[in-house]
């Protein structure tokens, strides 16, 4: 199994059995931004989130050859913010990276219908999500 430093991210990426995991280096939270820019990455998010485009696109919902051309785009970067605002909720009480792409992505949770955190802001609920984390972050169950 080899590691490398992702120079997009702070994160260090272990490669190993056809599956990454990405380790925190240090105490930064993720940042899904190229260096020197103040947009979200399509690239580095799918990345991190361990999608591929065009996954990344329909949750999107823009079209894949629109998320490659303009990834700066407001429709893009809109979406990209609301997962953001969820993805870095999550991280907040320093949890793995790994073990908050698998929660995000594969829990499922009563309150939002059965549906992941994932499913939820693709399907436009980011607010309905915010608020199961901050009444989960209190103590309440979801």
């Amino acid at each position: 199994m080899g590691t490398e430093d992702c120079k997009d991210c702070a994160y260090t990426v272990r490669i190993g059995g056809g599956a990454l995991s990405w380790q925190q280096q240090g105490t930064r939270r993720p940042r899904f931004s190229e260096p020197g820019t103040t947009h979200l990455s399509p690239r580095i998010f799918a990345q991190v989130m361990e999608l591929d485009l065009p996954e990344l696109a329909e949750a999107l919902g823009v079209h894949l050859n629109t998320m490659r051309l303009h990834p700066y785009g407001s429709r893009t970067q809109e979406r990209l913010r609301e997962y953001n605002r969820v993805f870095q909720s999550l991280t907040h009480d320093k949890a793995e990276i790994v073990d908050v792409v698998f929660h995000m992505k594969n829990t499922p949770i009563r309150v939002l219908g059965g549906r992941s955190l994932f499913e939820a802001i693709r399907d436009g609920d980011t607010w309905k999500a915010l608020r199961y984390l901050q009444t989960i972050s209190g103590g309440q169950n979801g």
